[in-house]
């Protein structure tokens, strides 16, 4: 039995830990105005899962360009150098240049589909309102996904919930339905993210979810896929923040034994 509760204890006197030291540097400063532009890209196998024949497989490369601008015009009265409390308007853009080439072929190719790689455009929105203070935090609003002549993505609209709890300068979790960056706002899923500082500066985050790798939520048999997520986040100056990361997304399943491996470059402008 004791066993079997150290892992749980352990956690929370990490947590407990964590809390009570000073913050090195607020994670996040808290202006009225926040634009956060990034750039990911990357590819891998697609699969298309049905119930009348063998998966089709697919080659996949994809680009695509995010932007997530926040406005804070309920901000409460304070420090604009620290985190900051009130409501917010978060509105988010994506847009992604997505390449097919068939591997192996049965049920989307009816008629056959064209040889060689296949360009689709894919486009998605978000907008949600919430509210941050330093413990708790949290948003909801709607997410659109769309795609020009696309083989296997379908239009998809869903809900973009978050909430967010643990002190924002030092650590905290999310638990969230839709999207977290540019990449996810073209899959979302059902995710769970930890984020903490570990010295000045530096903001690492985890994500793990389930998601619609691939666009669609499945033609025949429902089909979603576990992404794992790393974000290393460095902030220049208290107003200037850059950062690098790298994902690994499943087309159906959790096995992670294949599906796309991704990377991305963002940046962070307040004022």
């Amino acid at each position: 039995m004791i066993d079997r509760v150290r892992p749980a204890i352990a956690w929370i006197g990490l947590v407990a830990m964590l809390s009570a030291w000073p913050s090195p540097l607020k994670a996040e400063p808290a202006p009225s105005r926040t634009l956060s532009p990034s750039a990911y890209g990357g590819g891998g196998k697609a699969r298309s899962d049905n119930d009348e024949a063998s998966p089709d497989l697919f080659d996949e490369r994809h680009v695509g360009v995010g932007g997530l601008a926040i406005v804070r015009p309920w901000l409460a009265p304070g420090d604009p150098s620290t985190l900051g409390s009130g409501g917010f308007v978060m509105f988010g853009a994506t847009g992604e240049l997505r390449l097919h080439r068939v591997i192996s072929c049965m049920f989307l190719c009816d008629p056959p589909l064209d040889e060689g790689w296949h360009p689709e455009a894919h486009f998605g929105l978000r907008l949600s309102i919430g509210y941050d203070s330093d413990w708790l935090g949290f948003r909801g609003g709607v997410l659109y996904a769309d795609a020009v002549s696309a083989w296997i993505a379908d239009l998809l609209v869903s809900p973009d919930l978050e909430l967010r709890f643990g002190p924002r300068g030092r650590m905290w979790v999310e638990l969230g339905v839709g999207a977290y960056d540019a990449s996810t706002s073209l899959r979302p899923g059902v995710y769970g993210g930890l984020s903490f500082v570990p010295v000045k500066r530096l903001t690492m985050a985890l994500h793990y979810g389930a998601h619609a790798g691939t666009g669609t939520l499945g033609h025949t048999v429902p089909q979603i896929g576990g992404r794992a997520d790393l974000r290393v986040m460095y902030d220049v100056t208290p107003r200037v923040r850059v950062g690098v990361g790298v994902s690994h997304q499943e087309s159906s399943g959790f096995t992670f034994d294949e599906g796309m491996w991704e990377g991305r470059v963002e940046a962070g402008f307040s004022f």
